[in-house]
């Protein structure tokens, strides 16, 4: 469990890196789009920040897995996480443009995670995962999400079998 002053410290880090990247062109900062790891082995993935992404953090802020992540090794994990939402901040477009281009570009290991650290931000950015997993039904996406509200007011307007069966969310 971390304490308010390990969370306000992680905070201030990514507020921090963010005031940096604000003055730095969108089409000049790299996204961190990772092709994969010891944990979920060789699965793309995408994240963000946690606590300044994530809906319902209040929650779980305290038991957030990836905040140990983001104290340990804040020079590569707040870094990536961060251009992650400059990007999507600055030009929402070119955030999933990199993303559908990545996906293309993959030939092998045809699997997608949204989030490893993060959480959809809001009723159009879940829009745009559904739209990205129509493009490449060859691939699997799925995500863990905290924003249920999101998620099925989408569905509630969309319908259960709107959802591309290659997209799996997980609550």
């Amino acid at each position: 469990m971390y304490s308010e002053k390990s969370l306000r410290k992680v905070i201030k880090l990514m507020k921090e890196h963010g005031k940096m990247l604000a003055k730095i062109p969108v089409e000049d900062i790299k996204m961190a789009i990772s092709k994969g790891n010891r944990k979920i082995g060789r699965v793309m993935n995408v994240s963000l920040p946690p606590l300044l992404s994530c809906a319902n953090c209040s929650g779980c802020s305290k038991l957030c897995y990836d905040i140990k992540a983001c104290l340990q090794y804040p020079d590569t994990v707040i870094d990536a996480r961060m251009r992650n939402l400059t990007i999507l901040q600055k030009d929402r477009e070119e955030y999933f443009r990199r993303i559908n281009d990545a996906i293309s570009r993959r030939r092998l290991h045809k699997f997608f995670r949204w989030h490893v650290a993060g959480d959809i931000i809001d009723a159009d950015y879940f829009a745009r995962m559904v739209e990205i997993a129509r493009r490449h039904p060859d691939f699997k996406f799925w995500t863990y999400t905290k924003n249920y509200a999101v998620v099925n007011r989408w569905v509630d307007e969309n319908g259960r079998d709107a959802l591309p069966a290659n997209l799996s969310v997980m609550f």
